[in-house]
């Protein structure tokens, strides 16, 4: 129920709309609470804490991630290259 649902005047109406009010505040920052706990433990929150340790070591986690892939990608292409000259061959 909200808080705007509730007719009439006076004290007693006043102090349903306020507990109601209360309720529904109470139940949003539970909401909120759940949300924070789940971007804290996303995969993005954890790539970021990374980030910020390594700088504080003096690196940078980004550029070293970058430059891992980008051996990956050369190991992968040289693998390819290969297999297509070895069928190429057959």
């Amino acid at each position: 129920m909200f808080a705007e649902s509730v007719r009439g005047t006076g004290v007693a109406a006043d102090l349903v709309r306020a507990i109601r009010q209360i309720r529904q505040v109470k139940s949003r920052l539970s909401q909120i609470d759940l949300e924070i706990a789940s971007l804290i433990d996303s995969d993005i929150a954890n790539l970021r804490a990374k980030a910020e340790e390594a700088k504080v070591e003096g690196r940078e986690l980004l550029t070293e991630m970058a430059e891992d892939m980008r051996k990956r990608i050369d190991v992968a292409r040289r693998r390819f290259e290969a297999g297509s000259v070895t069928k190429a061959k057959a």
